[in-house]
């Protein structure tokens, strides 16, 4: 009898699970708010969904840049072509006419971050292509591995006159930050420092004939248009409750980062998913409209607080 009613079940789990079906799904992603509080950019998603008894599969992720002055928030203007990807970040600078995603792209055989700089033209610049995953390399006999969580940044300046660029790099002398500053109406470099990372300011550990590095980030730009490449202090791997790092400026000489609190790192530009009042973007999921809503309590909004 046992037999007879798993039998049954599995014909039954077997029949309903062949009549899963691919659904597609369209509706507002992320957005962020203006430089200047004026206006926002939000993305809109489409992607298929397979529901599953024990959770949902999605695939083919698409989205597209859209951009709304605050005073008519719901008569969005589409910004550049349709795009693979599921964007992660998001920076509208609407003086200098841009906007900044970082993108997560995958596919059975790899992961990649693409970050894209859309212009007020309609074309799309790529900014920098990382690798989720990177590949090890031989140092002193042994397999190091990068184990960074975010190798790479592109994060405009306050008034979006530049983009602040930063890509760590795991050598055999240890990591090393490279900075670049760009001009957002080219993508050309203006200047680039390379500074190798001291000790305090990497994890390391090792299992085996394997060592694993780390750093823990702290990337922004300050009221007064410095940009801040912050790491947190690490004594035997532990954080010190310390950002140590460097204050940078196009064509600039780098100086000593002071101790400053962690409200100075986040978010790191006035352009951020909360407005400079702590206001936020609110979609509609049953009418796909947007609303602009007060957060209640305390929320981070640019510069040291």
């Amino acid at each position: 009898m046992n037999l007879r009613l798993n039998f049954f079940l599995f014909i039954l789990i077997f029949l309903s699970s062949s009549c899963i079906k691919w659904e597609l799904k369209e509706h507002w992603g992320i957005g962020a708010w203006s430089e200047d509080d004026k206006a926002i950019a939000i993305t809109k998603l489409s992607y298929e969904m397979e529901n599953k008894g024990f959770g949902a599969e999605t695939r083919n992720h698409l989205f597209q840049v859209n951009t709304a002055l605050v005073s008519n928030i719901n008569k969005t203007k589409a910004r550049g072509p349709e795009m693979k990807g599921q964007v992660q970040k998001l920076f509208y600078m609407r003086d200098r006419d841009y906007v900044i995603t970082k993108t997560l792209q995958k596919n059975e055989a790899s992961e990649k971050h693409v970050y894209y700089q859309f212009l007020g033209n309609g074309k799309v610049r790529t900014l920098g292509t990382v690798p989720v995953k990177r590949a090890p390399i031989n140092c002193e006999g042994e397999s190091w591995i990068d184990e960074i969580n975010e190798v790479a940044a592109f994060i405009p300046s306050p008034d979006g006159s530049y983009i602040a660029s930063v890509r760590l790099n795991l050598t055999c002398e240890g990591v090393k930050a490279h900075v670049k500053f760009l001009n957002p109406d080219d993508g050309s470099i203006v200047s680039k420092e390379t500074i190798p990372l001291p000790l305090n300011m990497v994890g390391a550990w090792q299992d085996g004939n394997k060592k694993f590095f780390n750093t823990q980030n702290k990337f922004a730009w300050n009221e007064s248009g410095e940009f801040m490449l912050g790491f947190e202090e690490l004594k035997n791997n532990v954080v010190t409750n310390r950002v140590v790092g460097w204050l940078m400026g196009p064509e600039k000489d780098s100086t000593e980062l002071e101790n400053l609190d962690y409200s100075c790192f986040a978010p790191s530009t006035t352009s951020s998913y909360y407005s400079s009042n702590g206001k936020f973007i609110n979609s509609s999921t049953e009418n796909d409209n947007l609303s602009i809503v007060s957060q209640s309590g305390k929320v981070d909004i640019f510069g040291c607080h």
